[in-house]
């Protein structure tokens, strides 16, 4: 039973993580606008974030 929670859970995690590739790269040309660095301190600087 644990095996078959933990199988759906990695396929549902692998599906999201596809889902958010595609439209990253779908929509590149506004994707490369973005500066990572500064998304990355954004990140940092919140509250809760650890």
């Amino acid at each position: 039973m644990w095996n078959i929670f933990k199988n759906r859970l990695r396929n549902k995690m692998s599906d999201e993580n596809l889902e958010n590739s595609m439209v990253i790269y779908i929509e590149k040309d506004i994707a490369d606008k973005f500066d990572s660095e500064s998304i990355i301190e954004e990140f940092k600087g919140l509250k809760g974030a650890e």
